[in-house]
């Protein structure tokens, strides 16, 4: 499941708008001590996409994505210095290890 939020939805919302043709693509970055890591890009959706509609949101997945999670949350966070998209998985993926090789 892809849930995007109130806030995400409307900004991309405002963009796609502004943008015809585009989609959002979720694509898939590596994996990490936390997880797989995961991006956000706004383009052009491909001939050969699998593309999926979210709330009236063109959404594109990485065919890497749902071998990790299928579950993944698109917000749009603000503060005073910084503001953009954020994209986490509830896949319940673990490492497994000790963390010795993270840094705090």
């Amino acid at each position: 499941m892809i849930e995007i939020t109130p806030k995400a939805h409307e900004v991309l919302k405002d963009y796609l708008a502004q943008n015809p043709g585009h989609a959002v693509k979720i694509c898939f970055d590596g994996l990490g001590c936390n997880g797989p890591a995961l991006k956000l890009a706004l383009t052009p959706a491909g001939e050969n996409d699998a593309v999926v509609d979210v709330d009236g949101i063109t959404v594109i997945l990485d065919e890497e994505v749902p071998l990790f999670s299928d579950d993944q949350v698109i917000d749009y966070l603000k503060s005073d210095i910084e503001e953009g998209f954020s994209i986490t998985s509830r896949g319940g993926f673990s490492c497994g290890g000790d963390c010795s090789n993270c840094s705090g």
